[in-house]
């Protein structure tokens, strides 16, 4: 069953669905599949100096919250004085595992479903870099206030998303729903990012 999903992956647009609409076992084998393949080694071009400057402002020193985490690569370029715990959640085993080689006494990693993790504690910063697409388009306001319960007392919620044309719709969805803090294009590249809380 599982060499049957990893070739019908292949087939254009099937990961699109899969990784959007699918069951978590759907989506963790559609991810971890890209992993494997390859397909997003160049992430480490994908953490900008901007968006680390504005996690690290934004944390206030704080706990931070990393949904879809990936490798692992946001905490990675973190000042280590930048926060006081950093945990990030990844659908895929793959992306854990290469993220666990960055893991330390103030940062982890954890596998799981960011549209059905329940987290345990608050958390000053809650990140989704370039992960909010994948959560299922009729359950994201669900998801974001789920989270925004978990916020500490003037605790914040990230969003950034490449090609933001194509999702016009969450940064609506946000804006109707939160106080947003701030909304704006990154400087050097066709990237968005609101904060909101």
């Amino acid at each position: 069953m599982l060499e049957f999903l990893k070739r019908l992956l292949k087939a254009r647009g099937v990961l699109f669905l899969a990784t959007r609409f699918g069951t978590t076992k759907m989506r963790q084998a559609a991810m971890d599949e890209v992993y494997k393949s390859g397909t997003w080694d160049d992430l480490d071009q994908r953490v900008s100096e901007e968006l680390v400057e504005m996690v690290e402002a934004h944390a206030g020193g704080g706990d931070i919250l990393d949904l879809g985490c990936g490798p692992g690569l946001l905490s990675a370029a973190l000042a280590p004085e930048a926060f006081a715990s950093y945990l990030g959640v990844d659908v895929s085993a793959e992306a854990i595992a290469i993220a666990n080689k960055r893991a330390s006494e103030k940062v982890s990693f954890q596998l799981g479903d960011i549209e059905r993790l329940r987290p345990e504690r608050s958390y000053d910063l809650i990140v989704f870099t370039e992960s909010i697409m994948y959560v299922n388009p009729t359950r994201r306001l669900k998801v974001l206030k789920g989270y925004a319960d978990k916020l500490k007392p003037r605790g914040r919620l990230m969003v950034t998303v490449v090609q933001y044309q194509r999702f016009e719709a969450i940064f609506d969805l946000i804006a109707s729903n939160f106080e947003v803090v701030e909304d704006r294009m990154f400087r050097h590249r066709e990237r968005r990012v609101i904060v909101f809380s």
